[in-house]
């Protein structure tokens, strides 16, 4: 039905053109005479009424053969198999449909020379026109699917692009570049040897985001060691009041996350909720083949506007154009927790 929704016009265009045919061949074998053009438009107009409806079938039957056939036998298991399949499939309708006419015609119009006959004959041509219109519905389909999937590529590499400079901009926030040299900048007068250790850790971070920001996913044993880096610089910023455990399966490290996912949940965690010394914000972070897992109590911060939830809308979009299953995120009356799907290296 798509493909005829599609080129409906082309079917009534080749429907005219076909009766335009018989018309003129009939007129020149003398089965009758066309006197005029007025005869001519009404035979046309009679023709096309009652062969459009047979040839709206033929189409919708053929795209339903080359469709079940793609699930069912797709070319990429076979040529020969699949080429047999549709042109057994493509003479056996057309035949049943060309006989079933011819049948019905006779019971309006009985033939002179009796109905097997014509039907046989009808059955044969019927079989072979079909095989050439099946043959252009596959073409067709085969066009508008290419067609499709180009379109569908350019759009998910625009999205993802679209992604990468979202993701690239939350990590170049300015706020913490701000807070981190101003980190450094006391530990330059406290701790010289510190500072050196910080400085090598913020390198570290900007580092790697620029290396990942064009992967879609990497190792999770790679981004916990990044996000242990991250959280040296917020540990030494936060000085005792933010607590992180990290627990990973060995049989997850070999699995694979969007590049800077876990990084974005334990942010998430910090910006929005409130931390101290004398209450600090402990985030566990549990990795298992089934996925990663952080989670952290509520205690959301006084505000000023709220959170956006770009981060979080961001790694939605990153999963669905992977095409994977989606990241959740639950918040209790207590805590929030996050979950992020692992992949399977291909």
């Amino acid at each position: 039905m798509n493909l005829l929704r599609r080129h409906w016009l082309s079917v009534a265009a080749l429907t005219a053109v076909f009766q335009t045919v018989i018309i003129l061949y009939n007129h020149s074998t003398g089965l009758y005479s066309v006197d005029s053009p007025w005869e001519f438009l009404v035979r046309l107009a009679f023709g096309v009424l009652f062969s459009f409806p047979a040839a709206a079938t033929v189409v919708v039957i053929d795209e339903v053969i080359v469709r079940t056939l793609d699930r069912r036998l797709p070319w990429e298991r076979g040529f020969a198999a699949r080429a047999a399949a549709e042109g057994l499939a493509a003479a056996a309708s057309g035949a049943v449909l060309g006989g079933t006419l011819t049948m019905a015609v006779h019971r309006i119009a009985p033939y002179a020379e009796g109905a097997a006959p014509n039907a046989v004959k009808n059955a044969l041509i019927a079989a072979v026109l079909n095989l050439i219109v099946t043959a252009t519905v596959e073409a067709v389909t085969s066009f508008h699917r290419s067609r499709d999937a180009r379109e569908r590529a350019e759009r998910l590499e625009r999205e993802m692009a679209r992604v990468r400079f979202e993701t690239l901009k939350t990590q170049l926030n300015p706020h913490f570049m701000f807070n981190s040299l101003n980190v450094l900048s006391t530990l330059v007068r406290k701790d010289a040897a510190k500072a050196e250790e910080f400085i090598r850790a913020f390198a570290g971070v900007y580092r790697y985001t620029l290396e990942v920001i064009d992967e879609p996913v990497v190792p999770l044993a790679r981004e916990l060691e990044f996000v242990r880096a991250y959280l040296y610089l917020l540990q030494i910023r936060f000085t005792g009041a933010l607590e992180v455990r990290i627990d990973a399966d060995e049989t997850a490290l070999g699995l694979l996350v969007p590049p800077l996912s876990v990084q974005t949940l334990l942010e998430n965690a910090v910006k929005h909720n409130t931390a101290s010394a004398e209450a600090p914000l402990t985030v566990i972070i549990a990795a298992g083949r089934s996925g990663v897992t952080v989670r952290n109590p509520l205690r959301p911060r006084p505000a000023a506007g709220g959170s956006t939830g770009v981060g979080l809308a961001n790694l939605r979009t990153r999963y669905e154009l992977l095409g994977g299953p989606a990241p959740s995120f639950t918040q209790t009356e207590h805590e929030f927790v996050s979950h992020l799907p692992l992949i399977v290296p291909e």
